[in-house]
């Protein structure tokens, strides 16, 4: 197994990596930094956690991301996004981040005060999954101050980030706010515990809903399965209503303002957050709505099409213009049997000059190019890993 762990240079993730050398062989593992090119001083943290991954031996990169933008919250998610993107084409299958509990307390303060749900209120989650990748935080039963003490112990040092103290930030004020508080009964620490106990037991019960009563379909869509979805409370319903959209959507921003208990309770047919509802043979069904989808984009490896399908080929494309798109008017032959015509128009295809050369989620390949389509392309839809990885564990 190879590992990657995300880097820095502060105390959290020099931590990591030496909990990673502890734990792993030092030749599966790969320390991983991105660099935003938003302050000159982040070159010098590079280099202290390259000379820390030098000395245990652990080989260490540098990653540019290149989507702009600005924000902490956006580019705490370039920086996954990047990470995962290594990790998928470096076949790597585990991937480290180095929150704490500190972090985890600060994020839910944070969504509380921003009106968040309350399952928010856990924090952050030890175990996740992009892309296939498992996602760990192995320290986030460690407090900012037991990791400075753990490596202060095994002769390391880090770099401390001044922007952490800027009270300018919303997570540095919470964080001023948060370390005046010590009263041991109502310590923001404690209640996400709480929290966090109770989030693991809704979660299992999610977990196991979802094994009973979705499925995904080869076509890219979530199917709910009655009666075993009527007989869920209606809260559970809209939980897997939820997951479904965005496991068909792939964009949780598009979800983001959906009432779902409202959805649950007047279950009807029609679009919502960018996905479809639709009632089939006697079952309710997920999938994209059409009028939601990117249009095409050229054809190359590792492309990912419309957030939610990643494009793999292992060899070049023929010579040619060769596109990504919806199938959409691109229709052919007996299509409209296989699934309901808004299912089927959501699906990737392959565009050539003369039209439609492949669907692969429909194993049609057709058109003069001979069998390159069939052998060397595959179109791999994101959404089919939360049929069984929606693990959350605090």
């Amino acid at each position: 197994m190879r590992i990657a762990v995300a880097v820095s240079g502060g105390a959290d993730s020099i931590a990591l990596m030496v909990h990673a050398a502890q734990k792993f062989p030092s030749s599966t593992i790969t320390a991983l930094s991105v660099d935003h090119g938003t302050r000159v001083a982040s070159n010098d943290e590079r280099n202290y956690a390259a000379k820390i991954a030098s000395r245990l031996g652990i080989s260490f990169q540098t990653l540019a991301p290149s989507m702009p933008g600005y924000g902490h919250a956006h580019w705490r998610k370039v920086r996954l996004r990047t990470l995962a993107d290594f990790c998928v084409r470096g076949g790597i299958n585990l991937l480290w981040l180095g929150h704490h509990g500190d972090d985890a307390v600060e994020t839910a303060a944070i969504r509380l005060l921003a009106d968040g749900p309350l399952h928010g209120l856990a924090g952050i989650s030890a175990v996740g999954e992009i892309d296939g990748i498992r996602i760990e935080r192995p320290l986030l039963k460690l407090s900012s101050r037991a990791i400075r003490r753990q490596l202060i112990a095994n002769g390391f040092g880090w770099i401390e980030d001044p922007s952490n103290r800027n009270l300018a930030y919303k997570r540095s004020a919470v964080r001023r706010t948060l370390s005046v508080m010590s009263d041991a009964a109502t310590h923001p620490q404690s209640l996400v515990q709480r929290s966090a106990r109770w989030r693991v037991d809704m979660e299992k019960l999610e977990r196991d809903a979802w094994a009973l009563a979705a499925t995904a379909t080869p076509y890219a869509t979530i199917r709910l399965k009655c009666p075993a979805f009527d007989t869920l409370p209606t809260s559970l319903q809209a939980r897997l209503l939820q997951r479904a959209a965005l496991a068909v959507t792939g964009r949780p921003d598009r979800i983001r303002q959906v009432d779902f208990m409202k959805l649950a309770t007047n279950m009807q047919a029609g679009p919502f957050g960018g996905a479809l509802l639709l009632e089939e043979a006697g079952e309710w069904c997920v999938s994209r709505n059409p009028a939601s989808c990117e249009a095409a984009i050229p054809l190359s490896n590792d492309t990912v099409w419309d957030q939610c399908f990643r494009v793999y080929l292992t060899e070049p494309p023929p010579a040619g213009e060769w596109r990504v798109a919806p199938v959409n008017a691109y229709r052919v032959g007996a299509m409209s049997r296989l699934a309901p015509e808004p299912v089927l128009d959501c699906l990737p295809a392959i565009l050539g000059r003369d039209g439609i050369v492949a669907i692969p989620h429909l194993g049609i390949w057709r058109g003069h190019t001979g069998p390159y389509w069939a052998e060397h392309l595959t179109i791999s839809w994101l959404g089919a890993a939360t049929k069984s990885k929606f693990e959350l564990v605090c």
